[in-house]
């Protein structure tokens, strides 16, 4: 091996390692020996008894030593027996691996909150339940990958490809995927209130059951995608494509339908097309769309609608006024008195109102 004062290992690179080369122990242990090809066909055994941190350290250097520097190359060169690319767990919190590739782990539970991944490939990688929360994922390629029940709370995915990728129940709120693919996509269940996916790719996509509150939709391809019950109150469809959209059971509001052409889209109910009707009436906001986003939209459109209910309670005020003055008026005593039996004039039955 090459001296190992002589070589400079990220904390990447000793993570990755020290974690395959510990599976690699325990997988083997009460079995055979642990036996690790390093190039130049050099091998180290260690017998299962010699299980400890420090042998396990000691492995990974010198793995390490005789790699390339790459994480992709470092986990293809490193040929451990009985390892399956299994990193399940595994922290790459704050790391910087962009154009990296990761293809094809088995990374769930692994968590990268903060970590830098620009154009990092995941493609058909296992990252269910994985911690991405605020991850930096810019033009990623995640074709395939599994990201069941993943937190991607606020992380950025614009222009990432996620085309037949699998987010059931995924945590997207607040996502920003403007842009990105998501063609065939699965995302039953997934939450995406407040998320940006804007002129994104979502054709053939299943949003079944989706949280898409307070969404941004506007420009997005929706063509043949499934809306089945899904939350899309105060979420924006403008200039939408929603050609043979299925919002079976959807659950909208007047906000969601303004500016959509409904023409195309499959099981619109009553209630849908009297949404719609509604939606006519609500003013567009200085400079459309486009300039709110999130609660700043939701705000200014509630407001919009409040001017209605506020005027009408102005108007239950005067006349609440109005009625108090007729009644002080109809009880001054004898300047008003009721009229008698014997009166002929007919008793106002109706004055109250």
């Amino acid at each position: 091996w090459r001296p190992l004062e002589l070589e400079v290992f990220s904390d990447l690179q000793r993570l990755v390692m020290t974690a395959l080369v510990r599976d690699a122990f325990y997988q083997q242990l009460g079995k055979t020996a642990v036996t690790v090809t390093l190039r130049q066909d050099q091998q180290v055994s260690y017998e299962p008894s010699a299980v400890n941190p420090i042998a396990i350290g000691d492995l990974a250097e010198r793995v390490l030593a005789s790699t390339a520097t790459t994480v992709s190359t470092l986990l293809a060169q490193a040929k451990l027996t009985e390892i399956s690319g299994s990193l399940r767990g595994l922290s790459f919190a704050d790391m910087d691996i962009s154009r990296d590739s990761l293809s094809g782990y088995q990374l769930a539970e692994a968590v990268f909150f903060y970590a830098c991944l620009k154009k990092t490939d995941f493609n058909r990688t296992v990252l269910d339940r994985a911690n991405l929360a605020r991850a930096i994922l810019h033009q990623a390629y995640l074709v395939g990958a599994s990201l069941r029940n993943a937190n991607l709370h606020s992380a950025e995915l614009q222009g990432a490809d996620l085309s037949g990728a699998n987010l059931g129940a995924a945590i997207c709120t607040d996502a920003k995927l403007s842009q990105a693919r998501l063609r065939g996509a699965k995302l039953l269940g997934c939450h995406l209130s407040y998320a940006d996916l804007s002129r994104a790719d979502l054709r053939g996509a299943d949003f079944s059951h989706a949280d898409l509150r307070h969404a941004n939709l506007s420009g997005a391809d929706l063509r043949d995608a499934k809306l089945v019950g899904a939350k899309l109150i105060a979420a924006s469809l403008q200039g939408a494509n929603l050609a043979g959209t299925d919002f079976q059971d959807a659950i909208c509001d007047s906000q969601t339908f303004r500016d959509v052409d409904i023409s195309q889209c499959l099981n619109i109910n009553a209630d849908h097309k009297q949404l719609v009707a509604e939606s006519e009436s609500v003013v567009a906001p200085p400079g459309g769309d486009a300039s709110f986003n999130g609660l700043a939209r939701h705000q200014y459109y509630f407001e919009q609608k409040s001017v209605g209910l506020t005027a009408q309670l102005d108007r239950w005020a005067q006349l609440g006024d109005a009625l108090n003055d007729h009644l002080d008026e109809d009880g001054q005593g004898d300047a008003n008195p009721p009229p008698s039996a014997s009166d002929n004039t007919p008793y106002p039955e109706n004055k109250t109102e």
